[in-house]
C-alpha cells in the first residue's frame, strides 16, 4: 500500500498506468477464497459466472 500511495505521490499519472496490476493484486486473495466455498460454486456454476467458452458449448447430436 506504501509503494502505491508513494507512487500517487510522486507521479499520479504511475500511479493510474499500474491501477489494472494493484486490482488484480488486491482482489486475488478475497476471490480465491470466494470462489472456494462450495455454495458459492455452484451458484457460480448455475449462472456461468467464470465460465471457459468451452464450458458454455452446449453439446450438438451427431447426424
Amino acid at each position: 500500500m506504501v509503494p502505491a500511495l508513494l507512487t500517487l505521490w510522486l507521479n499520479p499519472a504511475a500511479f493510474l498506468w499500474s491501477l489494472p496490476l494493484l486490482a488484480g493484486l488486491l482482489l486475488c486473495v478475497p476471490f480465491a477464497v470466494a470462489t472456494s466455498l462450495p455454495s458459492l460454486g455452484r451458484a457460480m456454476k448455475r449462472s456461468a459466472l467464470c465460465a471457459t467458452p468451452e464450458e458454455l458449448v452446449t453439446e450438438s447430436p451427431n447426424r
